[in-house]
């Protein structure tokens, strides 16, 4: 099971810590630390998988040498007391290849660190946990100051805000979510605390690594063990009593799961062994569990009721969208439309022609499956541009930043990601008038979300109106139901709740006409487009 964990320290002089030992752990490497004129080696730790340094554009290449680099750190910090450096440390999904994970914490660091100027020295460690298990997670030493001409300027203190770290827990999930989606992983990440999840557990402290735990004469490190101890023995009891809160806990990670799963969820969440068979029987024994038959490994595998449920509701709202054709557009719109890219220098070709089709062909769920790179999201700037020509406006919310920012970056579109939404409905504010929502994700995941969507607007704006709904089939089918309630409640008619049936009636784009990266061109997504149509005069879109 995915497992979310991101921490953030500073590396400093008032706490012993030196830059270039730091470093060296971090990378099982052997440095010289030339302020204290001693080698720092650790080239015999195991467990560091890979290694490397991200430098920003503006940066000296000198510094691509990690050695270089922390020395020159530490001589420009003066200070007894000096902040040297900014850990980032996060887990990786054991779900991924050790490919996968160098290419996901890569992307990672360099779109919320190096393209904000920071230089980053990357370690990907894939440790082996008390299960047995290996335990892959990442080590990113950032540097705190801005680049100048001649080396290091002033440290950014804009980095050191807590909205910034907060930021930083929020992006790892929506990156992990993505990428797993992607790569046709059902499993899934939240960043938010269990309560506000809606899961009735206890956090657990985290105990760390051996040599990080290791403080004083050892008094503090039995503390923590003795409260993590405490906790699980306390979540223990809880499952016994209520299994359905631990089914509920893995649901909201993966839509299906396997003994194994449920053992390693226990194991985590009991003390003992005597609990942690409790715990098990608890779990095998519950009402709500359902047990599916084997999967393609031979491993028995199980869901919920509650799962199952919802995505039937999803399906069947979604089959009743796909037979109404109510957002019909003339040829001649669908033809101006064309005619305009292709003087701009945009050509669709093929499949592409014919997703275009699908998706305005006047259904109120349409559907478009493709790998990266095959031109959703031009394919979908085209569309808009047709329904805008045919009387529509177009309004539209992403349901994670990463989606509203590549809405924005490869559409044209302004972005409007879902809690802004939910905000909005909240306060009376009105949604982004020009959004449009590209999904781009295969899998349809089943897990809880909590956001509360409403986005209730005046008459006069509500009138042909057209709704985009971005990634929906890699959020979870209950955030993605309450947020299509709520455009559906705008039009006076039943939801389509999508995320689990995203690709019901839809059409295929087989053929990569994009460059993404090579490694992203294996990796099926899927574009949603579903269409909520109002009574009488009002005309929306949803896509």
């Amino acid at each position: 099971m995915a497992i979310y964990h991101l921490h953030v320290k500073v590396i400093g002089r008032k706490a012993g810590s030196s830059a270039v030992a730091s470093a060296a752990y971090r990378s099982a490497s052997r440095t010289r630390d030339e302020r204290i004129d001693r080698v720092q080696d650790f080239s015999n730790k195991r467990g560091v998988g890979h290694s490397e340094v991200l430098l920003p554009e503006n940066a000296p290449e000198a510094w691509s040498d990690r050695e270089r680099l922390w020395n020159d750190v530490e001589a420009f910090e003066v200070r007894k007391d000096a902040q040297l450096a900014r850990e980032v440390e996060f887990a990786i999904p054991r779900e991924m290849t050790q490919a996968q994970s160098i290419m996901l914490a890569r992307d990672f660091a360099q779109a919320e660190f190096v393209d904000r100027g920071m230089i980053a020295d990357l370690n990907l460690h894939w440790d082996i946990g008390e299960d047995g298990m290996p335990k892959p997670h990442a080590h990113v030493m950032l540097t705190m100051r801005s680049m100048a001409e001649n080396g290091f300027g002033p440290k950014v203190r804009e980095w050191n805000r807590t909205e910034m770290v907060e930021r930083w827990r929020e992006r790892w999930a929506e990156h992990v979510n993505e990428r797993l989606a992607e790569l046709d992983i059902d499993a899934r990440i939240d960043h938010r605390s269990l309560e506000a999840q809606g899961i009735g557990l206890e956090p657990q402290s985290q105990i760390g690594a051996p040599a990080q735990r290791i403080e004083g004469d050892g008094i503090e490190a039995a503390d923590r063990a003795d409260l993590h101890r405490e906790i699980a023995r306390n979540n223990g009891a809880r499952i016994i009593a209520d299994p359905s809160v631990a089914l509920d806990a893995i649901t909201h990670q993966q839509s299906t799961f396997t003994r194994r799963d449920m053992a390693m969820f226990a194991h985590r969440h009991s003390d003992g062994v005597d609990q942690f068979n409790e715990v098990m029987g608890a779990m095998r024994n519950a009402p709500g569990l359902v047990e599916l038959g084997k999967d393609g490994r031979s491993e028995d595998r199980f869901t919920t009721r509650d799962m199952i449920e919802a995505e039937q509701r999803l399906h069947r709202a979604a089959e009743l969208m796909a037979e109404k054709e109510l957002h019909e557009v003339s040829d001649r719109n669908r033809e101006a439309a064309l005619a305009r890219v292709e003087q701009r220098g945009l050509v669709m070709f093929g499949e592409q022609a014919d997703a275009l089709t699908h998706v305005t062909d006047g259904r109120d769920l349409g559907i478009v499956v493709g790998y990266a790179g095959t031109g959703k999201s031009a394919m979908l700037g085209v569309a808009r541009e047709v329904w805008e020509a045919a009387g529509f406006e177009v309004r539209g919310v992403a349901l994670s930043g990463i989606a509203a920012e590549n809405l924005e970056s490869g559409a044209g579109m302004h972005r409007a990601p879902s809690p802004a939404w939910s905000m909005a409905g909240r306060t009376g504010a009105t949604c982004s008038r020009r959004a449009m929502c590209l999904s781009s994700t295969r899998r349809a995941w089943s897990a809880r979300g909590s956001w509360s969507v409403s986005c209730p607007m005046p008459p006069t704006q509500a009138q042909r109106s057209c709704w985009s709904a971005t990634r929906s089939s890699c959020n979870p089918s209950k955030q993605v139901r309450r947020s299509a309630r709520s455009m559906s409640d705008m039009a006076a008619r039943k939801s389509a709740r999508c995320a689990a049936s995203a690709r019901t009636g839809s059409v295929t784009l087989p053929a990569i006409w994009l460059r993404p990266r090579p490694a992203m061109r294996s990796m099926p997504m899927t574009v949603t487009a579903w269409c909520i149509p109002p009574k009488h005069a009002n005309r929306r879109v949803a896509i």
